[in-house]
């Protein structure tokens, strides 16, 4: 944890015991030692100075070098279900369950189907969308679930989360120099490919397959700096290899980089927080925004009844107060629509068995303190707006 440059990023004991134990005969010399760690160390040292570059061990082609997939029925060709293999994974090699809008429907999507398709659309069609909205309106509960309904099925390793913040980088986001140490222990610097172009690569090993890459609170960064030259190769008419261009870090004086066509990108946006940075015409432009709006819907209002099951009545109740401090917020020229209360503030993550008690507390530790800072210079209307909520 405290050294990542060192120890290597294999999910169990076996996983790396077993990598050491394939690899060896390649990458160590004198062959394995009573030290794991170093040896895998070593490996990974003269894996890198190999490739030229930092390596994903569960992607190809290395990953077929050392991690066998389970033993399939010699009938149906596919292994058991709860199969392990001798890495101590269960099967991966399973079809993915199908996946669809119906299914986002039915995990708990309290937007209308018709809504969630009409999105998809236009997603596949520019290839890049932003999930922008007020607080608590679902962005990143939806944006994952979209991704898995553009692939067809629940495909994890498809789809990779970015969280993007006030330091993210060109460097960080789509490839830099890093420091790094050595097998001698001396240190150097290893040119590696940042998340953008590692989800990049693995697409274009299966380009049947769409991949999809989430950029949490895309403009708490500073988007245009950290996609650079990506700002056109992000682009859907810009994905083939004629229209390639040098990036900033090129592995050779010839590289001429291209996105594949099977990479698609959806980030999230919170539109009602000052702090963050204003996402600038020439990003928006490759970019289709969606605005997903509070939704206490029929859906919600099934789902929040059977969460709190002692008080049922207490629904309508909510409702009514929300629909009416939303309807305030939007009135206020200083706010306005992107500054109302999203569903997700007010749908429990489980059964409560005191509803009041539950909303009470909601109200004061995350509805009571959003309000002050929307109204920080009308103080009385922020009070006067939580206790009319608690009435």
């Amino acid at each position: 944890m405290f050294h990542p440059e060192y120890f290597l990023p294999i999910v169990s004991t076996a996983q790396r015991q077993l990598l050491r134990d394939k690899l060896a005969a390649d990458y160590l010399s004198t062959g394995a030692s009573d030290d794991l760690d170093a040896d895998l160390r070593a490996i990974d040292d003269a894996v890198v100075a190999e490739t030229g570059g930092a390596v994903d061990y569960y992607t190809e082609p290395l990953v077929s070098r050392w991690k066998p997939k389970a033993k399939k029925d010699a009938t149906s060709g596919v292994a058991p279900a709860g199969t392990v293999d001798e890495t101590g994974d269960e099967d991966d090699t399973s079809e993915a369950q199908p996946y669809s809008v119906a299914d986002i429907v039915s995990d708990g999507a309290f937007h209308p189907a018709d809504r969630l398709q009409q999105i998809l659309k236009r997603w596949e069609k520019k290839k890049n969308l932003v999930l922008q909205g007020a607080p608590g309106t679902g962005k990143t509960w939806l944006a994952k679930r979209l991704a898995y309904a553009l692939i067809g099925s629940a495909t994890p390793e498809a789809v990779r989360a970015v969280q993007f913040h006030p330091n993210t980088s060109y460097e960080d986001f789509v490839r830099g120099w890093r420091p790094t140490a050595g097998s001698d222990g001396a240190g150097q610097l290893v040119l590696n490919d940042g998340p953008l172009l590692q989800h990049a690569e693995r697409a274009r090993l299966q380009p049947d397959i769409p991949h999809v890459i989430v950029i949490e609170e895309v403009n708490r960064g500073n988007p245009a700096q950290a996609f650079g030259e990506m700002l056109t190769l992000i682009e859907s008419t810009k994905r083939s290899p004629k229209d390639g261009l040098t990036l900033a870090y090129p592995r050779s004086e010839t590289e001429q980089y291209n996105l594949p066509e099977n990479l698609f990108i959806i980030g999230t946006m919170n539109i009602a927080d000052r702090s963050l940075a204003l996402v600038d015409f020439a990003l928006r432009r490759r970019f289709c925004f969606e605005t997903l709006e509070p939704a206490f819907t029929p859906q919600w209002a099934e789902l929040l009844s059977k969460r709190l099951p002692n008080n049922s009545n207490l629904v309508n109740s909510i409702k009514t107060k929300i629909d009416a401090l939303n309807t305030q917020i939007s009135e206020d020229p200083a706010l306005g629509v992107a500054f109302q209360i999203g569903h997700s503030f007010l749908t429990p993550a489980e059964t409560e068995s005191n509803g009041a008690e539950w909303f009470t507390g909601v109200v004061e530790s995350e509805i009571a303190p959003l309000l002050t800072e929307y109204w920080f210079d009308s103080p009385d209307t922020a009070d006067a707006a939580v206790t009319a909520l608690l009435a």
